[in-house]
């Protein structure tokens, strides 16, 4: 800035998010065991639309993204305990099916130009994650526990570059 009060740049922003989230379990309990089973759901739709007035150059910059994840997974958790209530081995499973659909324009009201950006992104992945755990209780006070699990996200991005070479993944997460 040139150091006046004067806003250089100001952005004009509408947002707008919709979203589904369901799960549904079902679980049990006998002397050796309890366990949960279920299935997820998620879906949602949004969109950022904003407008950046330039009075430096009486420019517009337009912004457009719109997007739609959709995640469906199964699952099933069980603490077993073979020796009775003090020693407790955890097992878990969960199946995810994840999809995010990304589509971003930042354009120059005028015409089209080298600095324009649009792109499209649609990471998918569908995993199998696990989860393995021991639970020992030596006295009603205590319980120690470990566990080992995998687990993943999809990948990412900058979801409001400002110049072609901000464009990139940030990559998935295992």
């Amino acid at each position: 800035t040139d150091g006046t009060p004067l806003v250089v740049e100001h952005t004009l922003a509408n947002i707008q998010e919709e979203y589904v989230n369901a799960e549904l379990r079902l679980s049990g309990k006998m002397d050796w065991i309890d366990w949960v089973a279920g299935l997820f759901y998620f879906d949602a739709k949004g969109f950022n639309h904003a407008i950046n007035p330039q009075v430096s150059n009486n420019f517009f910059r337009v912004q457009y993204t719109t997007y739609k994840p959709t995640s469906k997974a199964a699952f099933v958790n069980a603490t077993v305990r073979p020796l009775g209530d003090k020693l407790g081995i955890v097992l878990g499973l969960r199946y995810s099916d994840d999809k995010k659909v990304v589509r971003y324009t930042n354009i120059n009201d005028i015409q089209p130009n080298s600095g324009d950006i649009r792109f499209d992104v649609t990471p998918t992945d569908s995993r199998l994650s696990w989860k393995v755990g021991l639970n020992w209780q030596p006295t009603d006070d205590i319980l120690l526990y470990g566990s080992a699990a995998t687990g993943y996200s999809l990948p990412g991005f900058n979801g409001r570059p400002l110049q072609i070479t901000q464009v990139q993944s940030t990559g998935a997460n295992d």
